[in-house]
């Protein structure tokens, strides 16, 4: 009993190290960065390479890996679902909606202080 708690306290503490203190075995040889799996370290190394087996039907882009096309399809796309409320522009990518709604507030914000400043 006394030893499987020992052993359980110990694989405890090596999944901690693992997991919460982000030790990586994995290690790019090119530029260091390191991986907690062998399988980040292969998608990893493809952008060392000019390996890019993945191309877009309609503009011949290409890419490393598959996730890359899949978004870049959607700009091919006619329906661009995230529309800004400001300016009605639209977005086919959440992210890029997001980023364009914090330059939105900035600019308000700046346009804002500046009618402060001149009243």
């Amino acid at each position: 009993m006394v030893i499987w708690f020992l052993l359980k306290a110990n694989l405890l503490k090596l999944y901690i190290l693992q997991i919460h203190k982000m030790i990586h075995h994995f290690r790019c040889k090119m530029c260091g960065k390191g991986f907690k799996c062998k399988t980040s370290l292969d998608h990893h190394i493809l952008c060392h390479t000019d390996y890019m087996p993945y191309s877009c039907l309609v503009c011949d882009k290409k890419f490393r890996q598959p996730q890359g096309l899949w978004r870049h399809k959607k700009y091919h796309q006619t329906e661009k679902p995230h529309v800004c409320n400001v300016c009605s522009k639209a977005f086919c990518h959440k992210g890029e909606y997001y980023t364009h709604e914090q330059v939105n507030l900035f600019m308000s914000v700046v346009f804002l202080r500046n009618q402060f400043i001149l009243i």
